[in-house]
């Protein structure tokens, strides 16, 4: 019945839609300064052959290393379709995989008088020399782009590829969407949430969680926070106490469940013999973002997915305060998402 009214009444306050909270922030465009030739279009393949060798850019990989530019008919390293051809040589500044080799290259270093010249690896210079026939200072993306808008960005700098190799997932900065169905969903269970931590505020209730069961949508246990009003052992004593939050509540509730489904098992021998982990798979939809305590514990209980509306910009652990699942020493991951109330409701 719950879900039935949070479905009926949830449209008024959320905000537009589910918002994917990546690992981390899609980095910035960074640049990387570094010498680039102009080169005739009968030398090119040659030249990019020799830098191949010569000098690999080990660490700038996504970096392309021929960029066509259009140049006016008639100028120097123009070709007779109108288009000059540059070339990435190596970077300024002598950087490991930058087109930087051995030791001996960068202790010979800035001749004087020699211009850019003096910047490119001595054993580079004598084989390009004669295929070039400019240099200057260019600039490349100094980071590989995440995703195929910074790529559509990035490329205006200077060309770069952008492809995730086969059986890899997305970086971590990569949004996720959310289809029509599954938004519907998220947002009958975020009202639900909203409903338990409204109607329990009386008791001193500030978060609800729901955990529930994404492959038949089904709420497998919800809590509220409990740590001015928590119940142990069902008795009227009901003491506070600071651990209780609300997915801390919740996720005992599972556990509960699963100790009791184990008890039936045995007098059951029929019943599936394989005992399910905590949350194994389960997604969990929290009012208000969770605190690290929570957060880590929704790790160890192997939620799949992780649904709030209201952040903490305090003590929020899920792109509040900071962010607990970039980090890359955890043995589990799940997916964050924030789906923002609408505006009328904030103000």
């Amino acid at each position: 019945l719950l879900g039935c009214l949070a479905m009926a009444s949830c449209e008024c306050w959320l905000g537009s839609g589910p918002v994917h909270v990546p690992s981390r922030e899609k980095p910035p465009l960074l640049l990387e300064e570094v010498i680039v030739a102009s080169v005739l279009r009968e030398n090119c393949s040659k030249v990019v052959k020799l830098l191949r060798v010569l000098a690999p850019l080990t660490k700038y990989r996504y970096v392309k290393r021929i960029k066509p530019v259009p140049q006016v008919q008639g100028s120097q390293a123009s070709n007779e379709d109108g288009m000059k051809l540059e070339v990435v040589v190596c970077t300024i500044q002598k950087r490991e995989g930058g087109g930087w080799l051995s030791q001996e290259d960068r202790r010979n270093t800035m001749c004087q008088g020699e211009g850019l010249w003096s910047k490119v690896p001595p054993s580079l210079k004598a084989e390009l020399a004669p295929l070039v026939k400019a240099l200057r200072v260019g600039h490349v993306p100094a980071l590989a782009p995440e995703d195929p808008d910074q790529w559509e960005d990035w490329n205006q700098v200077w060309p770069v590829s952008y492809k995730i190799p086969p059986g890899k997932v997305a970086k971590k900065s990569a949004t996720i969407e959310v289809g029509e169905d599954e938004r519907r969903k998220m947002a009958a269970h975020l009202g639900l949430a909203r409903d338990l931590a409204h109607r329990t505020h009386n008791k001193g209730c500030r978060n609800a969680a729901v955990i529930v069961n994404p492959e038949t949508n089904e709420v497998v246990a919800h809590g509220v926070d409990e740590t001015s009003s928590s119940s142990w052992g069902g008795g009227e004593d009901r003491t506070p106490h600071p651990l209780r939050h609300a997915a801390m509540v919740a996720v005992e509730k599972v556990a509960e469940g699963i100790k009791a489904w184990a008890a039936k098992r045995k007098r059951d021998s029929e019943l599936p013999q394989d005992e399910p982990y905590l949350c194994t798979g389960s997604d969990c939809y929290l009012w208000r973002e969770p605190c690290a305590m929570c957060a880590m514990a929704l790790v160890h209980s192997r939620v799949r997915r992780i649904v709030f509306c209201v952040p903490d910009g305090e003590r929020g652990a899920l792109g509040g305060s900071f962010r607990l699942h970039a980090l890359e020493s955890l043995n589990h991951h799940y997916e964050v998402f924030r789906w923002p109330l609408d505006r009328r409701v904030v103000e």
